[in-house]
């Protein structure tokens, strides 16, 4: 029997990948806290739009997402 790998799944260490999470969470880190009323799941829209992460989004997040695509 044959192991399937999950084409999903991390499966070594990547340093790229973390260094580019790093950058992408320090550039949370520096941004203005968003404006009451307009909420919006920074981590969720970065895990959608930039690492292709399979989300389900709302409103102004999915909107957010599609934008930054």
């Amino acid at each position: 029997m044959t192991a399937q790998l999950d084409q999903w799944a991390i499966t070594d260490h990547d340093p790229t990948s973390q260094a580019e999470a790093l950058q992408q969470l320090a550039l949370i880190a520096t941004q203005p806290p968003p404006v009451a009323g307009h909420d919006v799941d920074e981590l969720a829209v970065l895990q959608v739009a930039n690492d292709g992460l399979r989300l389900r989004l709302r409103g102004a997040d999915r909107d957010e997402a599609v934008r930054r695509m």
